[in-house]
């Protein structure tokens, strides 16, 4: 017997989605910027209602995708929206107003409580316990709370319009974050955080999707650096993705010195990841030829074939 089966998944509303995109100025900083992007007018208020749905399917789609792209295939607009959304409700219910929950300190400990397994509350931090277990019951996304708790971001039903300085809004949670992480008992720095402040800096177009990025990328480094499972995992991570050089058994010379090389190299894998490499140069005197030896020591490994880190030492 054949029955018709029904997808029971809500059909999706594109429009509404790219509505609170531009609303939320998550793709670009003012409402001018993203009409000209997408060559539309978005200066009046029912402008996005005025898109064909079709057309607002596929100006969200493209959307989504950059930004996906743009955030190392992390995160997309319809996953931020979702995430927001659950956010904001429930720091509206449980945080905003709360003077003392939104102190530094306070948030720190939260921060604390939240990414490591076995932290203790102290005694007098005890309040924040509630709200800690309701988020992760909630499967609430911290980085965004983090922001809402700054006031880096609005509420997902703010209608304050366009950003003033995005730049400004990076450096605050840049701040608080560098802060944060050098006040810890073990880690004084991430190098992944000058990274992202170096990406802003030279970005010609940071927006929030990026601020919310940068702190879920930031906080979840903190959790695998501070949890022993997790840093076990990651490394486990980077074994499976190692690749190691096929280098041959011959003599290598710098390109500069191709067709008249005085200077050989040679290398040779010794243990697990190690290359001994030799390096030969050819000394003509008197019609003699000297060989002085150099030997480095590579550890090489890579990152998914995409890049290459070297650390070198000379080999005793």
């Amino acid at each position: 017997m054949n029955m018709e089966t029904t997808s029971l998944k809500p059909e999706v509303d594109f429009r509404e989605l790219l509505n609170q995109t531009v609303r939320l100025r998550l793709f670009r900083n003012t409402n001018d910027e993203l009409g000209q992007y997408i060559e539309y007018n978005l200066r009046s208020n029912n402008s996005i209602k005025n898109i064909p749905p079709f057309t607002a399917r596929c100006i969200f789609r493209e959307l989504s995708r950059e930004t996906y792209e743009q955030l190392d295939e992390v995160l997309d607009l319809e996953k931020i929206l979702d995430w927001y959304k659950t956010a904001s409700e429930f720091y509206d219910k449980y945080i905003k107003g709360r003077k003392k929950v939104l102190q530094k300190e306070n948030i720190h400990v939260l921060l604390k409580y939240t990414y490591i397994d076995d932290y203790q509350l102290p005694n007098d931090k005890t309040f924040l316990k509630d709200i800690a277990i309701n988020m992760y019951g909630q499967g609430i996304e911290m980085s965004i709370i983090l922001l809402l708790m700054l006031d880096v971001l609005p509420l997902y039903t703010s209608t304050k319009g366009d950003v003033r300085n995005i730049m400004a809004d990076f450096r605050k949670i840049y701040s608080f974050l560098r802060e944060f992480i050098e006040c810890d008992e073990f880690l004084y720095r991430l190098p992944v955080l000058d990274r992202l402040e170096k990406v802003a800096r030279e970005s010609t177009c940071c927006n929030r999707a990026f601020l919310i990025y940068t702190t879920l990328t930031v906080l979840e480094t903190y959790s695998c650096f501070s949890n022993s499972q997790n840093l076990y995992a990651a490394n486990m991570e980077v074994v499976k993705n190692k690749v190691l050089l096929d280098l041959g058994d011959c003599f290598w010379v710098e390109p500069e010195l191709l067709s008249a090389p005085t200077v050989f190299w040679h290398f040779e894998q010794v243990v697990t990841d190690d290359f001994l490499c030799i390096g030969m140069q050819s000394i003509q005197r008197k019609n003699k030829f000297f060989m002085p030896v150099t030997r480095l020591l590579f550890h090489v490994m890579t990152n998914s074939g995409l890049q290459c880190i070297l650390s070198i030492r000379r080999a005793p």
